[in-house]
């Protein structure tokens, strides 16, 4: 019988599979036996497996590892691409859609758009577009708040990530999956709960934990 040595490049295939299970299985509230107490990931653990996976992995593999983590769905109120480019014009600086979310306790979302550089007038980076609930009318609004927001994912039934946008935005889907509370608490169903935070316009995993 003819005995295959492993190659090194199965061997850190290997590797990479069983990190990257390691890690999804790690980045998710736990609930601890017959009670609400929730538990956080280990966030140190999470930053080492990142870690490891950077240094075994190509750039290319390692960008279709991140955008495959991040599958994050979205729900927009306003024709973004029109926003964008009409703040892009505007300012002379490249604006881009970030998420749809409250700012805090409200129950009220709103589009939430990033630029890298401070308003030269007013100073923030993020600001919201949303419909005032009296007159319709659309209002802006200063929205650098939302880097000090946590929000809980769960995963869809297409496997994609969704987010409660604000404190009565229930959602459930067939897979038993259920996420609610928006930016003011968090209420799941007791399945996987994946945190992000919102970080220079891009929606990513909390790693490390908020202060």
């Amino acid at each position: 019988m003819i005995k295959h040595e492993p190659q090194i490049e199965d061997v850190d295939q290997v590797v990479i599979n069983e990190l990257k299970d390691a890690y999804l299985l790690n980045n998710r509230l736990d609930k601890v036996d017959c009670s609400n107490t929730e538990l956080e990931p280990d966030y140190e653990v999470l930053k080492a497996i990142q870690t490891v996976l950077e240094y075994y992995m190509t750039d290319e593999e390692l960008k279709l590892w991140n955008e495959k983590v991040e599958m994050i769905k979205h729900e927009p109120q306003i024709d973004n691409e029109k926003i964008c480019k009409l703040y892009s014009e505007k300012d002379g600086v490249p604006v881009k859609y970030v998420c749809t979310s409250a700012l805090g306790d409200e129950t009220q979302a709103m589009d939430i758009f990033y630029r890298g550089t401070p308003h030269p007038e007013f100073g923030n980076r993020y600001f919201g577009i949303y419909h005032n609930v009296m007159s319709g009318n659309l209002m802006i609004t200063n929205a650098d708040r939302i880097e000090k927001q946590e929000f809980a994912l769960v995963e869809d039934d297409d496997g994609n990530l969704q987010y409660s946008a604000h404190r009565h935005d229930y959602k459930m889907f067939e897979n038993g999956n259920m996420i609610d509370g928006g930016r003011s608490y968090i209420k799941t169903s007791g399945c996987h709960v994946y945190m992000h935070v919102v970080r220079d316009g891009e929606m990513v995993m909390r790693n490390p934990p908020l202060d």
